[in-house]
């Protein structure tokens, strides 16, 4: 599960279908419902996916496992995101903020959510204002960078900030050649 865990945060969606039916074999659990999810969106299973995540996390109790019940509410406030599904997104984002804490893993991608839904609802200003630490000035990305700062860069774009919309973007680009 953690290795197809770490194909999906690095992007290897092709590594990581390959290792679905191995995820399948394993007996049923939480975590492996939250991977099969996961897998179904990957898949294009989008509206699935998010079902599932929605429905594992509503019956997991938030202090018994707190990483594994922050990473269904953010995938499925991303999942629901990108279905516009904006209000339900803000919902999850703030579900998966709430326990986040220490864990990069779950609040980078409730911010995300949460900035793409705040400016496709219109609140150009609370996503920026979300995503105000973002800087393209870093030499280097850091875990979430660069997902971050491209969505900064197309809300300046959106907002009309087609200099800072530049910045941004040109740094995520440099990053990735980097």
């Amino acid at each position: 599960f953690d290795a197809v865990w770490l194909m999906l945060m690095t992007g290897d969606l092709h590594a990581a279908g390959e290792l679905a039916d191995a995820v399948a074999a394993r007996p049923p659990s939480p975590r492996r419902r939250f991977i099969r999810a996961l897998l179904a969106a990957t898949q294009g299973w989008i509206q699935h996916g998010a079902a599932e995540l929605r429905s594992l996390a509503e019956t997991l109790p938030p202090d018994d496992d707190v990483a594994l019940y922050g990473s269904c509410a953010a995938a499925a406030a991303l999942l629901c995101a990108a279905l516009g599904e904006d209000e339900t997104a803000l919902v999850w984002a703030r579900r998966a903020q709430a326990v986040a804490g220490h864990l990069p893993d779950v609040a980078a991608p409730a911010q995300q959510a949460m900035a793409w839904s705040y400016a496709k609802t219109g609140q150009i200003g609370e996503s920026l204002a979300l995503l105000a630490g973002c800087s393209p000035r870093r030499p280097t990305a850091g875990s979430f960078d660069a997902e971050l700062l491209t969505i900064r860069g197309v809300v300046r774009n959106w907002a009309g900030d087609f200099a800072g919309a530049i910045e941004d973007l040109a740094a995520v680009l440099r990053w990735q050649r980097d």
